[in-house]
């Protein structure tokens, strides 16, 4: 009897070690104590995004597109007196690093101008249960409300950031501690969540993934998500000083995880170690906010803001033409968001000029380029005009009657961007800060933005028309409008 008793616990004792072992680490824990997600899933949002699997799959995320721009509302939540709430300085630092990787998805996030705080000690260490109390006479209409606030403290445990994934019945919110703001991955891991990505572990957290590590499943278990591996959830005991996946634990068929521990959706505990995207997990996110988030929008301005700027438009406004000439004739254009796609494909040494109207005062700057040479400078060289002080200005580049530029031999897609500033620039230092950043994952246009981003102003700022490369925008806070082209050579 007591060698039975002493059989049966021994076998207890190693079926809790197996489980413990191989204990999912959905959310994670980081170095604070803190879980490092606190999103969770229900029922209902694992189907709804189920329901887009096939579509996802056959997504083409590599067309020519523009950028989609999201608003955020931020919430600043501080104690009574104001105190200790975050300062602006640290979001719009944030928000830089969060466009840096989002960017790479087409995705830009801009903040609504009018910052909010919110002064109330309950709500400034932050019990999730008491969300609605916090957000409801705070929150704005279909943008991203982001509250940020000193400590989050769920049932069992807090966490530096959580959010609401999508669903039927979306949610726009989006929590994180002011701590984890700038730690470089919370914001771009609960921003993940919102736009439609799991942990890499997979979504349920307790349950541990089915997922194969020879991807032959990938389609509907972990993170669905076929070029991030299966990962069985990570902790400090599974990752080394290096960042490298230590464990030992094996699939259904006995093959060896081999997780991608720098992914920002990984449980992975250390911070510094998750710092990418996958190429699919962009074309989830790019793919969400085009067909499932695409009812955020930057709320139109009240009657009182349209006044205010129509008084702006004088000093802060920016109005300008442009005519393509390409292969003696005038090019025709499609616009994709702040993208204009040019009709065509054209031969190397193709004969091109520009025919620029500017109706503002200001500078103009045209770059050209492509992913192997970067963007280089075509006007102004020396002797052209920069700074233009007339009202309505109309001329040529290149400025002699009779000269052209050619279409470059190399690679297959061009881009042309003719930059209207309210301020100067120096276009060496401007393009090099934009040609040497060290991003693969970044095309030509999208590195524009990455190096120039707080300059560049929002599309809801600018008018574009369709059918002819023709705008008007105004901004007090930005002050460079790119006009974008871009063409196919063979």
């Amino acid at each position: 009897m007591r060698q039975a008793q002493f059989s049966l616990l021994f076998f207890i004792f190693l079926l809790s070690s197996n489980l413990m072992a191989q204990r999912p680490r959905s959310g994670g824990f980081g170095g604070f104590g803190n879980k490092l997600s606190g999103t969770t899933y229900n029922e209902e949002q694992l189907a709804y995004m189920k329901d887009h699997v096939k579509a996802i799959e056959q997504f083409n995320d590599s067309l020519s597109r523009g950028l989609l721009e999201f608003p955020l509302k931020i919430h600043i939540v501080a104690k009574s007196d104001g105190s200790n709430g975050c300062e602006i300085a640290e979001v719009q630092a944030a928000i830089r690093e969060l466009n840096k990787s989002f960017l790479k998805a087409n995705i830009r996030f801009l903040p609504l101008e009018d910052y909010n705080y919110v002064r109330d000690d309950a709500l400034y260490r932050f019990p999730v249960v008491d969300e609605e109390k916090l957000c409801r006479p705070h929150d704005r209409a279909n943008v991203i409300n982001v509250y940020i606030v000193n400590k989050l403290q769920g049932e069992r445990n807090s966490f530096s950031g959580y959010t609401h994934a999508p669903s039927a019945k979306p949610i726009n919110r989006l929590f994180i501690t002011k701590k984890a703001l700038s730690n470089g991955t919370t914001l771009k891991r609960q921003m993940g969540h919102f736009f439609g990505l799991y942990p890499t572990a997979g979504p349920i957290a307790g349950q541990r993934s089915e997922e194969l590590v020879s991807g032959e499943n990938c389609q509907t278990e972990g993170d669905q998500v076929c070029d991030t591996p299966a990962d069985p959830g990570l902790d400090r005991r599974s990752i080394d000083d290096r960042c490298d996946y230590v464990g030992t634990l094996k699939d259904a068929n006995r093959k060896f995880y081999k997780p991608m521990v720098n992914n920002i959706m990984s449980d992975n505990p250390r911070e510094g170690c998750r710092s990418k995207f996958s190429r699919g997990q962009l074309k989830r996110m790019l793919y969400t906010a085009t067909y499932i988030r695409n009812y955020i929008k930057f709320p139109p301005p009240a009657d009182a803001t349209k006044k205010y700027l129509k008084k702006l438009k004088e000093k802060y406004g920016q109005e300008g033409e442009l005519v393509f000439d390409i292969n003696a004739s005038k090019a025709n254009v499609q616009l994709l968001q702040n993208l204009y796609k040019v009709q065509g494909t054209f031969l190397p040494e193709t004969a091109y000029f520009f025919e620029i109207t500017n109706l503002r005062k200001g500078f103009i700057y045209v770059f050209e380029g492509d992913e192997e040479r970067g963007f280089n400078l075509l006007y102004p060289q020396a002797g052209d005009q920069q700074y233009f002080k007339d009202e309505k200005k109309k001329f040529r580049v290149p400025t002699n009657k009779g000269e052209h530029f050619q279409v470059d031999p190399n690679g297959t897609k061009n881009y042309i961007c003719i930059l209207f500033s309210k301020k100067q620039i120096l276009p060496e230092s401007f393009l090099k800060e934009m040609n040497e950043l060290d991003d693969e994952q970044l095309n030509l246009f999208q590195r524009f933005y990455a190096a120039h981003q707080e300059k560049i102003v929002g599309n809801h700022n600018i008018e574009f028309q369709d059918n002819k490369i023709e705008f008007s925008a105004t901004s007090t806070e930005r002050y460079i409008v790119p006009i974008f082209l871009e063409y196919n050579k063979r």
